[in-house]
């Protein structure tokens, strides 16, 4: 096996081994925050006309979730490599910056996706979420070419999410 492919593998077993805290708990956490939400402000808030609140909060619950426990993953390996003073066996082998790099993002990018799957797959179940992206130009309603310099410098394009929540049979 090669160092990427084992550190890799590590990373992987590290997370997995304990998937019941880096990856079920999240998803728990995520549809408890939909749950009451979405139940307390449900009919107080429309965001677009037609759009329900919790279809609304159910794409932002799945990218939070999949930065937030990407980002926790390689973090907490890395600090508890440091702490447990295991750091040094990763540190020793003839591993490039490249392969060692690419082994941590990769596994945190699984948890992620681990975890944003459960979240879209458990949120759905609350109702079909059909999400459609439409990219267009940044909106040129301002005022003076200074807000329209401002708008294109913040936002290069726009996102309309369009979800549709259809009561399951």
């Amino acid at each position: 096996m090669s160092g990427f492919r084992t550190l890799f593998y590590k990373e992987l077993l590290r997370f997995w081994k304990v998937s019941f805290q880096t990856v079920l708990a999240p998803v728990i956490t995520a549809l408890l925050y939909l749950t009451i939400f979405g139940h307390a402000l449900r009919g107080h808030v429309e965001v677009y006309p037609g759009v329900g609140y919790t279809s609304f909060l159910i794409p932002g619950l799945v990218m939070m979730s999949v930065l937030q426990n990407a980002f926790a993953n390689s973090s907490s390996s890395l600090i508890q490599s440091k702490i447990t003073g295991n750091l040094v066996f990763v540190l020793l082998p003839p591993l490039s910056h490249y392969e060692m790099f690419a082994a941590y993002v990769l596994a945190a990018v699984a948890r992620g996706l681990a975890v944003g799957f459960g979240v879209e797959t458990d949120g759905g179940s609350l109702g079909q979420v059909h999400v459609a992206i439409n990219y267009g130009a940044a909106n040129t309603a301002a005022s003076s070419d200074a807000d329209v310099r401002k708008q294109n410098r913040l936002v290069h394009f726009t996102i309309r999410i369009h979800a549709h929540i259809r009561r399951q049979n």
